[in-house]
């Protein structure tokens, strides 16, 4: 795992290949021995703080197994019948062919996802170049609520997804020290709010403004590409995000120089990526960092008080089981409360959903 988080950003495929050990031929191993050792040299080649931030950084991973397996034991349960019945409700209530159409073809794949009415998960704690966690097992975030209301725990009465609001951008803020970014992150609207407000659209544009803030500001994709485009001509664009000055400073040195200077202590040389890649790696590496960190502290508490318990990490969320919504904003409070301690700031911020139950009938 140590060699991962140090340096997969920077293999090739065939590294990749090697690295995730799915071959026992001779010459493979002897190919996959000769690139730990030359991973574990540079590893050694690290100064004293540089090492410590690494290793520190590979037992939170490892005391994150524990709840992988716990995940993976007790897998996510459906009512299978109230699925069934708010199923066909959906359907019936499709506005046109393509709306019921995506409905079917959602439905269909959840239950192709289902063991009798449990959804099983395969958890990987280092998802990638980007390290993010990803899941084998459906995506339950993209779900209507209707159906997220058929979930059922396993030990408590409700379930809630937890949600960090503008997360990428809260970290960009943290990455870049960007002092206008993270005021807006601190206003009491939000910052797409904020955003909608000097670009005069109403809140019908939320999502698109959300999307091209992240695609194309944060992530560089082309402007034209993305919907807002259509509202806003190009120059009112860029005259909003060019307030966003810092982080624009560092994505540019950061393109220039291929350069990532990561919070665990290690400087990876990403020459071979394309500029549009760049700082969506960077970004979403140090986001898949603050999360794991909250991650860890939550389930720590877990442990301690034992009155929730976390189902599921899906992407900059969480979702748990517990018995009232006033745990689930302890739960929320911890979250803002950790990355806040990452950030040595007060903008980070989280949302909670109610999503299922046995008495949200």
């Amino acid at each position: 795992m140590l060699e991962r988080l140090a340096f997969e950003m920077e293999f090739n495929k065939t590294e990749k290949w090697l690295i995730s050990g799915n071959s026992d031929q001779s010459e493979v191993l002897e190919m996959r021995n000769a690139l730990l050792l030359n991973i574990n040299r540079k590893i050694q080649q690290l100064d004293d703080e540089s090492k410590k931030l690494l290793n520190q950084y590979n037992d939170l991973h490892n005391e994150l197994l524990p709840l992988v397996d716990d995940i993976e034991q007790v897998g996510i349960d459906f009512d299978i019948d109230k699925l069934r019945r708010t199923g066909e409700l959906l359907i019936d209530r499709s506005k046109n062919e393509s709306n019921r159409y995506r409905i079917e073809k959602s439905l269909k794949s959840l239950a192709n996802s289902l063991e009798g009415n449990k959804l099983k998960t395969k958890l990987n704690l280092i998802g990638g170049v980007t390290h993010r966690i990803t899941t084998a097992s459906y995506n339950i975030q993209g779900l209507p609520n209707e159906i997220k209301a058929c979930i059922i725990p396993s030990q408590f009465k409700r379930v809630y997804m937890i949600d960090f609001s503008a997360f990428e951008p809260s970290v960009a803020a943290y990455m870049s020290d960007d002092k206008t970014l993270i005021a807006y992150l601190k206003s009491d609207d939000g910052l797409y709010e904020r955003l909608l407000k000097d670009l005069n659209l109403s809140s019908d544009y939320r999502n698109a403004v959300k999307v091209c803030f992240i695609g194309s500001f944060l992530f560089g994709g082309n402007y034209h590409n993305f919907k807002l485009s259509e509202e806003v001509p190009e120059v009112e664009w860029h005259n909003l995000i060019k307030k966003f000055s810092n982080y624009m400073l560092l994505s540019n040195q950061v393109i220039t120089s291929k350069k990532l200077i990561m919070p665990y202590g290690i400087e990876n040389d990403v020459s071979y990526l394309n500029d549009k890649k760049v700082m969506v790696q960077y970004v979403q590496n140090v986001a898949s960092y603050v999360f794991k960190h909250v991650l860890k502290e939550v389930y720590i508490k877990q442990c301690m008080n034992e009155s929730f318990r976390i189902m599921l990490p899906i992407h900059d969320a969480i979702m748990i089981e517990c018995d009232t919504e006033e745990v689930a904003q302890s739960v929320a409070n911890l979250m803002v409360q950790t990355a806040n301690g990452l950030f040595e700031d007060s903008f980070a911020k989280a949302t909670i959903e109610e999503m299922g139950g046995t008495d949200n009938e």
